[in-house]
């Protein structure tokens, strides 16, 4: 005889996602989206941006505020040093949390390009 519980269909592990750029959430209705179809489809999504969001759950997003200010200047120099503190940090977050938990879907959303560099180890991990 065997019992009700070894007949019922295991549950699937949550699918998750994590998205990077060099934004805020609030303010970047690109991300907004992707979040919301990746919730849609049934994923947990984390997404890695600057601090004005700080660290905390929006609805079901979890939000991993990096503390810098958005450099909008006209400076190159400052800027490429602001972007690159961001990388770093970024990239570190990614890192640490890919360790915890494997991640199904990386995004990287920004210009330019070279942030997809953030998310070698959530893919590779």
């Amino acid at each position: 005889m065997t019992s009700s519980a070894s007949r019922l269909p295991r549950a699937q592990p949550q699918r998750r996602a994590l998205i990077v750029g060099y934004l805020t959430y609030r303010g970047d209705a690109r991300v907004k989206n992707q979040v919301r179809v990746l919730r849609e489809n049934g994923y947990a999504v984390d997404v890695i941006c600057l601090a004005d969001d700080s660290e905390e759950k929006v609805g079901s997003v979890n939000l991993i505020g990096i503390k810098l200010p958005h450099y909008r200047g006209s400076k190159a120099l400052r800027y490429l040093r602001s972007y690159t503190n961001f990388f770093l940090r970024a990239t570190f977050r990614a890192t640490m949390l890919s360790a915890r938990h494997a991640y199904d879907i990386a995004i990287a959303c920004n210009m330019p390009d070279s942030l997809v560099f953030c998310l070698i180890a959530p893919k590779v991990l």
